[in-house]
């Protein structure tokens, strides 16, 4: 099951040279991100080039307590359809334009 977004936290491109992340916490209490992983492909020359993404995945983050610290881990990893993921991001930059950010 797919969860309903209850509040938007953060979006990002990764440092892989393109992949996108949504952060959010869903009305269940629970932090999922939804993922776009980048497809690149080298060429002959040793040039990088972007074919596109992988499907969108949705996965729950939990975290587990490794030594002194916390490490984030995916759970429950689901793969959406393009369809399902464009809903998913109209709502999240609904989220995104009603945010507010306070600077202390």
């Amino acid at each position: 099951m797919v969860p309903a977004i209850g509040c938007f936290l953060s979006a990002e491109m990764i440092r892989d040279g393109g992949s996108l992340m949504a952060c959010f916490l869903a009305s269940n209490g629970s932090e999922y991100r939804l993922m776009f992983k980048l497809i690149l492909e080298v060429k002959e020359t040793g040039e990088w080039v972007r074919l596109g993404y992988e499907l969108p995945v949705i996965a729950e983050i939990l975290p587990y307590r490794y030594e002194n610290h916390f490490i984030w881990e995916p759970f429950n990893c689901r793969e959406l359809t393009w369809e399902h993921a464009r809903i998913f991001i109209r709502q999240l930059m609904s989220y995104a334009e009603k945010k507010t950010i306070f600077v202390g």
